[in-house]
């Protein structure tokens, strides 16, 4: 079995009812695999934002209070999320973000970006970069931690279990892209690097801090943090979309014949740390998520409904 996300768990686990049933749920990979490694980039939607400072957006769900911390989107390119906490300063080892998008330099002469404006543009500028890179290297190590909190019907937990289990591989997957394909597998930077088979996307009301500094080599470190956002089976997290990989149904590689009746995913207390060479370009970062949160529900032979939650952390080294 090939190993899946955390965000295609979800679907998997409704699909162990069919497994216990004699019938082969296929993963989210096998379909990654299937895809033409040519993808066309989508233009890119979101604007530069502008240096004055935005309008404060009032949360519909206000401040989470979840032990987990603080969690994408209908439309997850532009408008950034309305879900969350006001954009204040939050404390970071990396030092306080500054309101205002100044930009000083590092001794080799970089701008590091200041203000969450600047370095929310300066992340965005920078994936969005990598994935239209044509030759790089890259290693993706993934780490996966979930919970099953509880499984109907009950006889499928065991079954459950172990494919979660399996799930808890961390060995890295290697990428050599040349003219901007991975020979060994047919794959593109835009269907390796998250958020998958798009430009990455985020205004600064969507993210609750946001803090850079320089580095001895001449560059800079980005730090930024998430708080609470929710998908739904008919919406993505507005914000969690547009930056990272998420939950999506139609490439689960499920059975033709089920049916996902229903779904919602918790994210919160979230972050990306990325950090940028001298010259410029991104060389490394890491993707930390968190679930607080997720139930669905779906039936092919039988009905089935999951609860879990749990972490999952992406981290992206690149050499050039």
């Amino acid at each position: 079995m090939t190993r899946k996300r955390l965000f295609q768990i979800l679907g998997i686990l409704i699909a162990a009812v069919w497994i216990a049933s004699g019938i082969l749920a296929f993963g989210v990979l096998r379909a990654r695999k299937n895809q033409p490694s040519t993808t066309a980039l989508p233009s890119l939607t979101t604007t530069a934002p502008s240096t004055t400072a935005p309008t404060t957006t009032t949360s519909p769900f206000g401040t989470s209070a979840s032990p987990f911390g603080t969690t994408q989107n209908p439309t997850a390119s532009t408008t950034g999320s309305s879900l969350f906490p006001t954009s204040g300063t939050t404390a970071s080892p990396y030092g306080p973000a500054s309101t205002t998008p100044s930009v000083p330099s590092t001794a080799a002469g970089i701008a590091v970006p200041s203000g969450k404006s600047a370095i929310v543009a300066a992340y965005i500028n920078a994936i969005n970069t990598l994935k239209s890179t044509p030759n790089f290297q890259l290693v993706k190590t993934e780490t996966l931690n979930i919970v099953l909190d509880e499984i109907t019907p009950s006889s499928v937990q065991s079954i459950a279990n172990k494919i979660i289990e399996s799930n808890r591989k961390t060995s890295p997957d290697n990428y050599r892209f040349s003219g901007g394909v991975d020979a060994a597998s047919g794959l593109s930077p835009n269907n390796v690097i998250a958020p998958i088979g798009r430009q990455a996307s985020l205004s600064e009301s969507g993210v609750q801090s946001a803090t850079a500094t320089p580095t001895a080599g001449g560059g800079y470190k980005m730090r930024l943090t998430f708080g609470k956002d929710v998908q739904t089976l008919t919406n993505e997290a507005p914000v969690y979309s547009g930056v990272f990989e998420t939950l999506n149904k139609d490439t689960m590689g499920l059975p033709a014949a089920s049916k996902v009746d229903d779904f919602t995913v918790t994210y919160d207390n979230s972050s990306i740390e990325a950090t940028v060479d001298s010259s410029g370009r991104l060389v490394s970062f890491v993707h930390s998520i968190t679930v607080v949160n997720s139930e669905g529900r779906g039936s092919l032979v039988m009905p089935v409904t999951t609860k879990m939650h749990g972490s999952y952390t992406g981290t992206y080294d690149i050499s050039y």
